[in-house]
């Protein structure tokens, strides 16, 4: 008996370990899909739906745990960082700094300073004349 209880304890920690990394995958699957769900609309012709768009991968971008879900974000914001509108590109930098402050991993760091590039590159200089 006295063998036994300690497997049963390895057993148990390793199925709860188990359970909390398959939540996790389904987690960031669902994240994932959500990205992809927004991918028109962050591109849409009317504003609103948009910046609704463009929040909404804000958020699932800072709040992610996962990097490919950062970059997936970041890849998203990439046509409204490319406007030509402040009212559009503004929030779209912001969020890509966010996602970028929001985590350690380089290659996320990295994509969102090639990104923050666009508007240099196309002379949309000053990005806020404030």
């Amino acid at each position: 008996m006295k063998k036994v209880f300690p497997v049963l304890m390895v057993m148990t920690l390793l199925s709860a370990v188990a359970v909390s990394q398959g939540s996790a995958n389904s987690q960031t699957a669902v994240q994932m899909a959500e990205l992809i769900s927004l991918r028109e609309k962050v591109a849409d012709a009317d504003t609103r739906t948009r910046v609704g768009a463009t929040h909404r991968v804000w958020t699932l971008g800072v709040t992610s745990a996962d990097p490919e879900v950062k970059l997936t974000a970041l890849q998203l914001l990439a046509a409204p960082v490319g406007s030509s509108s402040d009212h559009i590109r503004m929030p779209a930098m912001y969020a890509m700094e966010e996602i970028a402050d929001s985590t350690a991993d380089t290659k996320v760091k990295a994509k969102a300073l090639e990104l923050l590039g666009v508007p240099l590159r196309a002379s949309q200089v000053p990005v806020r004349d404030v």
